[in-house]
C-alpha cells in the first residue's frame, strides 16, 4: 500500500498493490525482445505514467493472476 500526497493541496489518497516493482532511474530499461510492442507493459517514472496504468487497469477489469 502506498499513500499518495497532493504537495498543492495536501490532499491524501491510498493505492495498494498486489506486486509492486520500483526503479529508479533515468530512463526505463525495456529489452528489445522480438513482440514485446504486443505486450501490455509499462514504464513509470512519473505521476502521468501511473494514471495510465491505472486507466489501463480499470479498463480491462484486470484480475489477479499467478
Amino acid at each position: 500500500m502506498v499513500t499518495v500526497k497532493n504537495a498543492d493541496s495536501n490532499e491524501e489518497y491510498t493505492e495498494t498493490y498486489d506486486k509492486l516493482i520500483l526503479s529508479p532511474g533515468a530512463s526505463p530499461l525495456v529489452p528489445k525482445l522480438p513482440g514485446i510492442e504486443n505486450v501490455n507493459i509499462f514504464t513509470v517514472r512519473n505521476v502521468v505514467d501511473i494514471d495510465e496504468l491505472n486507466q489501463f487497469v480499470k479498463q480491462k477489469n484486470c484480475k489477479k493472476r499467478y
